[in-house]
């Protein structure tokens, strides 16, 4: 026996423990919520029992975690099950993504809804690859599960926004087998590996989310199935070859959807589709032979090798023995990162985002206005919340921890134990001025960071107007010069003019004397014609004279 009931308070406090506080006090709301319908209440111990308690589960109900803390923001997301919506905590203002399932859902599915497994999952990870749960609660109807807000989306999102490239691709490729190696280490095996279940963080870096398909291991590292969980595209043969009978298999699945996701990172498309189900199966049972790469897409030897090691048998498969052979291939060897310094590797995108609730990076969800089925009135006891006892969790234990370490005191006195534990209850009117005073601080906040983005769009366009007024005056003073050199031009042309003005009327006036002198030359040239046949006759004339002069 433990006297002090040290035991006892750690297995009330420890959130693993079956007998922790909040599975305590869950398995009292549901025993109450299951007894208290009028046809129960006619067996006398059930109706004193529901008299007794059901006032103390009401105030137990407004005391915990609820639905009504947190205002919708955005449903960012939704499945078979249910939907993902993203909510801001009113009293601490932190923004999270609260996942909904329906209670009368999950009992009718139970053969396929694993949310137990999901919850313990994200619970007690303490993996930077694993999306982290901070609460889980509940009521009559739903079931809630408070996670880590990824504001980057998911992978489907990026490759279908992005070229990636093989450097891309091994990154990611990377982070993924990080990822499943920290959840198979927990004895878990996630069966539906795809890209929409992998989420990227504020950082860049990728989170393995989603494991409502989740199932755990036996010490083996085998899971015994008889049905084919995941998705079509994805599936590995081994499931599909043993779909309705019993069967056995390990870690090999997750690696084979690996080796899909790596084919579909670089060809764009999942590698046996097809335009049926049916062909799909077909497909991926005949894997050896429709296996193939085309030939107009770029895809490294060593690429090629990693994506048939994966998408082959699985006694052949590679990871069957774990992650640590995947991690040695050739694809994996660059000089930017290793596994071991992954995490603080720079991602390849990183996203931009303009608040802690931004969703651009999520496609738009039309609302859902089915809130699904309640459970229907029972004519006999059915104990339909029995199956959600121990479901709620809070990462955070606040007040509990106080009376806890209230309790280790030793040297405490059963008063100062009672005046320690009264202080824990909050003032109702203190927390309602607390949440104003929270509420308009949020309201600031948020005033002031649209107004900073309106001064920073306002700065930016300013700079453009600036910077193009530069241009613009940078422009001009260029067509000034120009304008300068034109006129200097100009006027050397009129200079260049005048002078050519000049020397055409100075060669007028050459060509006129020229023509003077011609006709003088010519008027010479004539006078000295019959000058000259003046002489001649008059030499003739002497000539002939002397000659009869001789004669005589």
């Amino acid at each position: 026996m433990d006297p002090g009931g040290g035991a006892l308070v750690q297995q009330l406090l420890d959130p693993r423990s079956p007998l922790n506080i909040e599975g305590l006090l869950d398995a009292v709301t549901a025993l109450v919520n299951d007894c208290n319908y009028p046809v129960l209440r006619k067996i006398k111990t059930i109706d004193q029992f529901v008299k007794k308690y059901e006032g103390h589960v009401r105030r137990i109900s407004e005391m915990r975690l609820k639905g009504t803390d947190f205002e919708l923001i955005k449903v960012i997301g939704r499945g078979a099950f249910g939907e993902v919506q993203l909510v801001r905590q009113t009293s601490t203002r932190q923004v999270y993504a609260m996942k909904l399932l329906n209670k009368d859902d999950m009992i009718k599915r139970s053969d396929s809804a694993f949310f137990w497994e999901e919850r313990d999952i994200m619970a007690h990870a303490e993996s930077d690859w694993i999306v982290r749960l901070h609460y889980a609660f509940q009521d009559a109807r739903y079931l809630y599960m408070v996670m880590e807000y990824m504001p980057g989306g998911d992978l489907v999102n990026l490759i279908t926004t992005y070229e990636v490239s093989e450097k891309w691709a091994r990154f990611y490729i990377a982070e993924l087998v990080e990822a499943l190696a920290a959840l198979h280490s927990m004895g878990y095996i996630h069966r539906d590996v795809k890209p929409d279940n992998m989420l990227i963080a504020r950082n860049g870096h990728i989170k393995l989310a989603d494991f409502g398909t989740c199932v755990k291991m036996n010490a083996n590292g085998r899971v015994q199935c008889s049905t084919a969980v995941g998705t079509p595209d994805y599936i590995a043969p081994e499931v599909l070859c043993n779909q309705g009978r019993e069967a056995e298999f390990g870690v090999e699945v997750d690696w084979w959807s690996v080796g899909v996701f790596l084919y579909e990172l670089f060809v764009g498309e999942t590698p046996f589709y097809a335009d049926s189900i049916g062909n799909t199966y077909s497909n991926i049972m005949n894997f050896s032979t429709t296996l193939s790469f085309p030939d107009d897409t770029p895809i490294s030897s060593t690429a090629k090798n990693l994506i048939r090691a994966f998408l082959s048998r699985a006694d052949q498969r590679l990871g069957r023995d774990g992650a640590g052979s995947i991690r040695k291939h050739p694809f994996f060897q660059n000089a930017e990162w290793t596994f071991e310094t992954l995490r603080d590797a720079q991602p390849p995108i990183v996203p931009e985002l303009r608040g802690d609730d931004d969703t651009t990076n999520f496609q738009e969800v039309e609302a859902d206005n089915d809130q699904g089925n309640d459970f229907q009135i029972p004519r006999a006891f059915t104990g339909n919340q029995l199956p959600f006892v121990g479901f709620t969790y809070t990462s955070e234990l606040g007040p509990l921890r106080q009376f806890a370490d209230a309790l280790k005191d030793k040297n405490a006195n059963p008063v100062q134990v009672q005046q320690q534990t009264a202080q824990i209850r909050p003032d109702p009117a203190l927390t309602d001025e607390l949440r104003r005073t929270k509420d308009e601080l949020e309201r600031t906040r948020r005033e002031i960071l649209e107004r900073s983005a309106d001064l920073e769009h306002q700065q930016l366009v300013l700079e453009r107007a600036k910077q193009r007024g530069n241009e613009i005056e940078s422009h001009a003073n260029k067509l000034t010069e120009r304008v300068h050199e034109l006129e200097r031009e100009c006027d050397d042309l009129k200079v260049r003019q005048r002078g050519q003005g000049d020397l055409e009327e100075r060669v007028r006036r050459l060509d006129t004397e020229l023509n003077e002198h011609r006709l003088m030359a010519g008027a010479l040239e004539a006078k000295l014609a019959k000058s000259l046949w003046y002489f001649l006759f008059i030499l003739s004339a002497l000539l002939f004279f002397s000659s009869v002069l001789i004669c005589y």
